[in-house]
């Protein structure tokens, strides 16, 4: 028989990143619910099961309603990226259900240089490679009315709206 160790034996533990989302008033409530990205909803509970031997490093929530934080820059620092992607879970292309952590940060207004706070969450969605050059090279329009919210139109006039309930057709731009 195999006994068991006490105690994780640190160069032995694997190292894992897990994106859980729970409110922190339930972390000693067994019963309530979380929800993990690539996994679903879990009980808090569970997610001891799920990071149980492995390290674990706790990322303080960040807040994803507001204008956020500005840069004067082309590249998306991280916190900025994560506060897109959580407000994001998945590409903001029409009828995408590709998680938003492997998309590209798109410029919803194009970037141009020496302009001063072009990257900032109300000007950034995740998209695909796919969807991000078709709207850099093959004719498709999108506007962000509000984070969170864009308007697409593609080059034969067909317009979608997608934000956090999903895709919806919007009547076509003459």
């Amino acid at each position: 028989m195999i006994a068991q160790a006490d105690k994780l034996v640190a160069v032995f533990t694997p190292k894992t990143q897990v994106y859980v989302h729970f409110h922190a008033d339930t972390i000693e409530d067994a019963d309530a619910l979380a929800r993990s990205e690539k996994i679903g909803p879990l009980l808090v509970d569970q997610v001891k099961l799920v990071t149980g031997a492995t390290n674990v490093k706790m990322t303080p929530a960040i807040h994803v309603g507001g204008a956020g934080e500005v840069v004067d820059m082309y590249e998306t620092p991280t916190r900025i990226r994560d506060q897109v992607l959580l407000r994001d879970p998945y590409d903001v292309a029409p009828f995408s259900s590709r998680l938003s952590r492997g998309c590209d940060m798109d410029h919803t207004v194009e970037f141009q240089p020496g302009k001063r706070g072009q990257t900032r969450p109300d000007n950034l969605g995740p998209v695909s490679r796919r969807f991000h050059r078709a709207k850099t090279h093959g004719g498709w329009q999108l506007r962000q009315p509000r984070a969170g919210v864009f308007i697409w139109e593609t080059p034969a006039g067909q317009c979608f709206q997608v934000d956090n309930t999903g895709t919806h057709r919007l009547a076509r731009r003459e």
